[in-house]
């Protein structure tokens, strides 16, 4: 078994919004895998979007389902270390950001608490892709 510590960005601040709202886990050996693909050109989103191919995500992440809070501490977000995967569709895509939608009638999931930093991957099922559109920041509250 792989394992890693999870590395935050000490440049993130909570209530910062979105700006440096990235994170990494560090492993500790090579997981012998190739490494997803980033889109290297510029105007690649956009591309997709015209041809119709920003449809559906696949988000994996190791967030937190539900927030409690503690009394004279406020709220705490209990991580469980389990990934969980979800399937999230298309929204809109605006200049910075893919809006992803998290239409739980329509069978779509949500980023959970956590969530953040983490990759969003092109497609889903046996269309899901390796390659990354977007890094994950915000969410719905139950995922």
């Amino acid at each position: 078994m792989i394992e890693g510590d999870r590395r935050l960005n000490p440049l993130y601040k909570l209530r910062g919004g979105y700006r440096h709202d990235v994170s990494a886990i560090v492993l500790d050996r090579d997981p012998n895998i190739t490494p997803a693909q980033i889109p290297a050109r510029a105007g690649k989103l956009d591309r997709l979007k015209r041809a119709k191919e920003l449809g559906i995500f696949t988000l994996p992440g190791y967030g937190a389902n539900e927030q409690l809070v503690v009394p004279g501490t406020g709220p705490t977000f209990p991580l469980t270390d389990r990934r969980r995967v979800a399937i999230l569709g298309f929204d809109a895509l605006t200049k910075g950001f893919i809006h992803q939608s998290q239409r739980i009638g329509q069978d779509q999931a949500g980023a959970c608490y956590g969530d953040s930093g983490g990759p969003s991957f092109l497609g889903s099922g046996s269309g899901e892709t390796d390659v990354v559109v977007a890094v994950t920041s915000t969410g719905d509250g139950p995922c």
